[in-house]
Formats: C-alpha cells, structure tokens, sequence
C-alpha cells in the first residue's frame, strides 16, 4: 500500500470560445485534439499546460455525449483543472487578449 493518496477528479470544468462567444461550457471528461507535435489528448487532473491547437476539437461531456468542432487554429491553456480552449484565434481581434488577460 503506497503512503502517496492522490484522488483524481473524474471531470474538468471546460469553456470553448470563439470570437463570437461560447461555443460549450460546463463539465468534462476528455478532450481530444492536435498541436504541432501530434494528437493531444487532456483528462482530468492533466497538468497545467498551454499550446496551439489545429485540426478538430473533439470533447466527451459527463454524459459521455460527443461534441465535435471544426477548427484550423486555437489555444489550449489547463491549468488547475479548468480547461480554456480559444478557437478560431486567427479571427479574434483586440478582444482576445481581455480574454487572456483576465484577472484570476
């Protein structure tokens, strides 16, 4: 029996937006997608993380119900078990760095 106890959430809280709102937002359970090395896949408890997206977002929700969204480019940034996703970036105008730049 290992004296290391770590529970892993079975769910992340998940936001995709694009430049002209949210396209999903709630509770997670997988993320699949691409960035420039290859196919990324995020779970729960994934450590904190940002890249450039390309190709498809595929997301499963808690109801194990697939959404698929078409992308070219985005931004993935998990950190602390919440998963923001920033599609269609190349359209995004001086808005998307609020968004960034928000306060925690």
């Amino acid at each position: 029996m290992s004296i290391f106890t770590q529970t892993i959430p079975d769910s992340f809280q998940l936001a995709v937006i694009n430049n002209k709102g949210s396209l999903f937002q709630g509770l997670a359970k997988a993320i699949s997608t691409n960035n420039t090395i290859g196919p990324l896949s995020i779970l729960p408890g994934h450590a904190n993380f940002i890249s450039i997206i390309t190709d498809d977002l595929r997301v499963v929700d808690l109801a194990d119900a697939l959404h698929e969204f078409e992308i070219e480019l985005g931004v993935i940034r998990v950190f602390a078990n919440e998963v923001e996703i920033y599609v269609g970036v190349e359209t995004f105008g001086p808005e998307f760095l609020e968004l960034l730049n928000k306060p925690e």
